[in-house]
């Protein structure tokens, strides 16, 4: 993104100055797309997408999921629940009304599963390695 006075004088030599897309590229040493963008842009004030942040339909769920996941991290790694697995848990237990998708987009934002995740550094996870590379 161009910086808002560069903005504004791609949009001067276009309709002041009557120059085309293809001279203000070459002038400003940009790509043309960046030019024409610019360019032929009318509000300046446009609203930038919000990205939504709040999942209704998982607020009374959320901490039963949580605390499922706490109990999986004491499990083997296979033996661990999907999001998909969570999801035909919730819909049989607590008749769940959300979509699996929503399941599965919520379990890797959880703060649970992001420290599940979370990987050691190397020398910690190969620590049956640690004598052959002390050796070289």
């Amino acid at each position: 993104m161009l910086a808002m006075p560069e903005q504004e004088y791609i949009k001067y030599l276009y309709e002041e100055e009557e120059c085309s897309i293809a001279e203000i590229s070459a002038k400003l040493g940009i790509n043309w797309r960046t030019a024409a963008k610019y360019a032929k842009k009318d509000n300046w004030n446009e609203a930038c997408m919000i990205s939504r942040g709040c999942q209704p339909v998982m607020d009374p769920v959320a901490e039963v999921i949580d605390m499922w996941l706490m109990e999986d991290r004491l499990k083997p790694r296979k033996e661990r629940r999907t999001a998909a697995a969570i999801y035909r848990q919730l819909k049989d237990q607590y008749n769940f009304t959300g979509s699996e998708r929503t399941v599965r987009h919520y379990v890797p934002s959880s703060t649970v599963h992001r420290q599940t995740v979370a990987q050691k550094p190397w020398r910690q996870r190969c620590s049956g390695f640690a004598v052959l590379a002390a050796c070289y």
